[in-house]
């Protein structure tokens, strides 16, 4: 897995995984999803397991990055050495469309703005996320500048820009400030597979019954 740093705990981590049938999977999940008035479509609600490895069968592209991107989250958590017995997760597709995104919040007195996973789950009260991570289903073209790229913020509100290829998937942590960058000339749409990834260790009680 290779480490981008930025800055001491600004840094992502990429590894690769890449997937001829997962924008058909994509598409086919799409017609079935309720309508979402920002394309952030919920793909697997909140979910917690204390085995994941034998619990998530994937049955479809979508499925198998989902489970590559918890493998990974997993094998970058062996980095800390505090105890976890538990492992919490949610997932959506998100897509932005290319000239004319929905997300409104892009832009807000002329700047993007940047947000994190753990303020996003508080506001729902949902689990702690220890990473998040993005699968790049599809990037746009026709780029210029800073375009398309994934701003990460920084100490002493630094930005900084890293263009994502199709086939990534990055890690992050959860407290990471970050959005994507706009395309306007793009004849694609920003099309990823992104989830929130949350390690717990759970005291198990011990029952009579």
């Amino acid at each position: 897995m290779e480490e981008i740093v930025f800055e001491e705990n600004v840094v992502l981590y990429k590894t690769r995984m890449k997937s001829i049938n997962v924008l058909e999977d994509i598409k086919t999940f799409l017609k079935s999803a309720p309508y979402s008035p920002k394309d952030n479509y919920t793909y697997m609600g909140d979910w917690s397991s204390f085995n994941f490895q034998d619990e998530m069968r994937p049955t479809n592209s979508i499925e198998e990055i989902i489970k590559f991107g918890l493998r990974s989250c997993q094998e970058l958590r062996k980095k800390d050495i505090s105890p976890f017995n538990k492992v919490n997760i949610n997932s959506w597709i998100n897509i932005v469309k290319r000239g004319n995104p929905k997300q409104d919040d892009f832009k807000r007195g002329g700047e993007t703005t940047l947000h994190n996973h753990i303020d996003l789950q508080k506001l729902v009260h949902s689990f702690h996320p220890t990473y998040t991570f993005v699968y790049y289903a599809q990037m746009p073209d026709n780029l210029a500048d800073t375009e398309g790229t994934l701003i990460i913020g920084g100490k002493d509100n630094k930005r900084y820009y890293y263009l994502p290829e199709e086939g990534d998937l990055l890690i992050m942590g959860g407290f990471l400030p970050h959005s994507p960058n706009i395309s306007p000339n793009s004849t694609k749409d920003r099309i990823v597979i992104a989830a929130n990834v949350g390690f717990e260790n759970v005291k198990k009680s011990n029952s009579l019954i």
